[in-house]
């Protein structure tokens, strides 16, 4: 006799304990949260807090934090005056495109990648380009 396929996994789901259940339910809920995405205003606040840190004043020159009007474009930018030149850079560019953090540039000794998953955002949430990593698209 055949039994049909939501027999079988009807006697299938009796056999589990509730205690097993549980654990699949929590295991459930712990790749939730893992997939899970930061919203825009947190995941832009923590972006701009984080390469905030990135501009200071340093012995021959100053690093200044700017923003575009859309608050979409972060970066750094600076000046210094080293052996009588002077010298302009940007040392971090960040873009947030839809819900990534894509950083474009990073010359700094402590990348913003470890910064900011230490702060909370997902790493895959954080595009290197600088790195050659893919850039999403617009949507």
């Amino acid at each position: 006799m055949r039994m049909d396929l939501s027999d079988n996994v009807s006697q299938m789901l009796s056999q589990i304990s509730d205690e097993q259940l549980a654990d699949i339910d929590g295991l459930v809920q712990q790749e939730k949260l893992r997939r899970a995405k930061l919203p825009l205003d947190v995941l832009l606040l923590t972006v701009v807090e984080e390469v905030g840190k990135y501009a200071k004043k340093g012995l021959n020159g100053q690093d200044y934090l700017t923003q575009s009007d859309d608050r979409l474009l972060i970066a750094v930018v600076g000046w210094s005056i080293q052996h009588g030149k002077r010298y302009a850079d940007a040392s971090l560019i960040v873009r947030i495109v839809d819900d990534w953090v894509v950083i474009e540039r990073d010359q700094n000794d402590k990348p913003l990648v470890d910064a900011l998953v230490q702060n909370g955002i997902p790493r895959r949430q954080i595009v290197l380009a600088y790195a050659g990593e893919s850039v999403p698209e617009l949507t």
